[in-house]
């Protein structure tokens, strides 16, 4: 059986708050805090809420695996990675419409820690820093 720590685990690894679980299921904040409340009386998640974080842990390990791919095929020089300040600054400039920028954010947190590892030196800006090599660069809607 598993347990309302690892789901509480699960839902922070892949970047999302309790009100995005909230959010996506239909449910309370409220909610979702009692399936991590460790207290007795209170019922562990259902079964649609492990789903959304396994679906989101799947996406991760694509999103990583995927980066991992691109960077075998460029020569290993530095590589500058996206990172959102905000929602609203997601929303205006990010991938994935819908998505909570916290996921976008642990996603890309997993892409730097995975290039890291294979020696690839990493750098992070916002989407508006003057730095960055995407500066201004809007998402298609």
């Amino acid at each position: 059986m598993r347990s309302k720590a690892e789901f509480r685990a699960l839902r922070e690894s892949v970047g999302m708050s309790q009100a995005d679980v909230a959010r996506a299921l239909g449910v309370t904040v409220r909610s979702v805090r009692r399936w991590e409340t460790p207290a007795p009386g209170y019922l562990g998640a259902p079964d649609d809420a492990w789903a959304l974080l396994d679906d989101a842990i799947a996406q991760q390990n694509a999103v990583v695996a995927g980066a991992l791919d691109t960077a075998d095929a460029m020569p290993h020089g530095p590589v500058q990675l996206t990172y959102y300040r905000d929602q609203s600054q997601f929303d205006e400039y990010g991938r994935e419409p819908g998505e909570p920028y916290g996921q976008a954010n642990a996603n890309t947190r997993l892409v730097a820690n995975a290039l890291r590892a294979q020696g690839v030196d990493v750098s992070f800006a916002y989407p508006d820093d003057e730095a960055n090599v995407y500066h201004g660069a809007k998402r298609l809607r």
